[in-house]
């Protein structure tokens, strides 16, 4: 593993991270996002049928992972469950390869009774991977917020846009199909970061009341965090 706990050496991180502050959330993902990729990266042992075997996770499917990680990491349920007694890069990392299996079962890469068997200390903490109704709930929202702000984009953009929020692919593989150089791409993301940005602040919802936060939580995990350079 790397570097010391995250929470270590302030506990009243903690406490931020429980209640979903934006800047702790943020302080986590810069702290652990290179690490995550890199675990993903080298794969990890699956259970399936009673057959053991190395999941290899694809520059492609190492978005959506790394994605989808982190979504789940910032969420409520994660958040709660979650009591700082062990060291939090195994939990997170328990999610995140819960999170690839899950991206390569709905790709087909993986059968559909495959799991990870790389536990790690904290697996324990981990809440039920059933959804809660209040989980559904915000995955709707923030798929309706999303979309709310593609609908504003146009031509080439909409369709970067599309690609690398909705279907998951890489920077470079989203470029590629608008012609563009990986270069072009990185511009025009750094753009739309601005914009979701934007977007957010024009409708209020950056000044959104306690009920809303999970959402904006949401789209900031997608939209900036998850884009972060690399």
């Amino acid at each position: 593993m790397s570097g010391p706990d995250v929470f270590a050496a302030d506990r009243g991180l903690l406490l931020g991270y429980r209640r979903g502050d934006p800047k702790t959330l943020e302080l986590i993902y810069r702290r652990y996002s290179a690490e995550v990729m890199r675990a993903l990266s080298r794969g990890f042992r699956v259970g399936s049928g009673g057959t053991v075997s190395h999941a290899a996770v694809g520059p492609l499917d190492l978005d959506a992972a790394h994605q989808e990680t982190f979504l789940r990491v910032f969420a409520e349920s994660a958040r709660v469950h979650y009591d700082g007694l062990q060291p939090f890069e195994p939990y997170l990392m328990t999610i995140a390869r819960r999170a690839a299996v899950d991206v390569l079962r709905a790709q087909g890469k993986l059968m559909r009774e495959a799991v990870a068997l790389d536990a790690e200390p904290g697996a324990r903490q981990l809440p039920d991977d059933a959804d809660s109704p209040e989980q559904v709930a915000l995955r709707t929202e923030t798929a309706a917020v999303v979309r709310a702000f593609l609908d504003t984009l146009d031509g080439e953009v909409a369709t970067f846009a599309t690609a690398r929020f909705i279907d998951g692919q890489s920077q470079e593989a989203a470029g590629a199909k608008c012609g563009w150089s990986r270069q072009q791409a990185r511009s025009v993301e750094a753009r739309l970061k601005a914009d979701c940005l934007r977007y957010l602040n024009d409708r209020g919802w950056l000044q959104t009341a306690e009920g809303g936060k999970a959402v904006v939580l949401a789209v900031l995990g997608l939209f900036l965090w998850g884009w972060a350079e690399r």
